[in-house]
């Protein structure tokens, strides 16, 4: 949940935490533990055991900031004890945990960045399962598809690939029921050798902000003699 803030050593950190005590406050009033109860109770999304984990990361990380930025630790807890939702929290607040807005702001397109090849590893997981399904019912491997889609996400309109509204046939194998949403990568099937020696690499290559090089991840497989699959995780490597 806040990960992105640093901690100090854990002698520090728990020397904070038994400075604080059940009943003892800092920074106006306010504490990690009263600061995450409001937080929680602004978004009341999620199962109660990710709810529990949430506020006890929560926690350490306010105990963190506490320790090394009490001012902004104060800022925070007083801005926070405002917002009724949890919008007008990301909206006033959450720039505070990174001491500006420029810093969060760079701090979230990161984040972003993430999120975007974390998708693009879940789609070549889908495709990992579904060549062991076509080869299972067609005994042979899919047609090398190329790219799809064929032109790059950052050349597509508002930089995210749209599905083309026609797939060539060798495509269509893998791509022609609507499981790969492209988004913000181009994927692609490629067969190698001949026989029982036969192998197959996925791609997914793309630019999740639009600049610098791109990136490409890669899974490498095959089928061995009783038609088992056998595959790699996603690799990523920078073109």
């Amino acid at each position: 949940m806040f990960h992105f803030l640093s901690r100090p050593s854990l002698f520090v950190l728990m020397m904070c935490v038994f400075a604080l005590g059940p009943g003892q406050t800092h920074a106006q009033g306010h504490t990690p533990e009263s600061v995450c109860s409001k937080m929680m109770s602004l978004n009341t999304k999620g199962s109660v055991k990710r709810r529990i984990r949430a506020k006890r990361q929560c926690k350490r990380a306010m105990a963190s900031l506490l320790v090394r930025y009490p001012q902004r630790f104060s800022s925070f807890a007083s801005c926070i004890e405002k917002q009724v939702d949890i919008d007008g929290f990301k909206k006033n607040c959450a720039y505070i945990l990174f001491g500006s807005r420029r810093a969060a702001a760079q701090v979230m397109k990161r984040q972003m960045a993430r999120a975007k090849a974390a998708f693009a590893k879940l789609n070549l997981y889908r495709l990992r399962t579904m060549v062991t399904a076509f080869f299972a019912s067609h005994k042979r491997l899919p047609k090398d598809t190329g790219w799809f889609p064929s032109l790059p996400c950052c050349q597509h309109p508002n930089k995210k690939c749209v599905r083309p509204k026609t797939i060539s046939p060798a495509a269509k194998e893998l791509f022609g029921n609507d499981v790969i949403k492209p988004s913000f990568f181009q994927y692609r099937f490629m067969s190698h050798g001949k026989g029982k020696n036969k192998t197959f690499t996925l791609e997914a290559k793309g630019n999740v902000m639009c600049q610098g090089k791109d990136i490409l991840f890669v899974v490498q497989g095959r089928f061995d003699k009783d038609g088992q699959p056998q595959m790699s995780k996603p690799k990523r490597t920078q073109l």
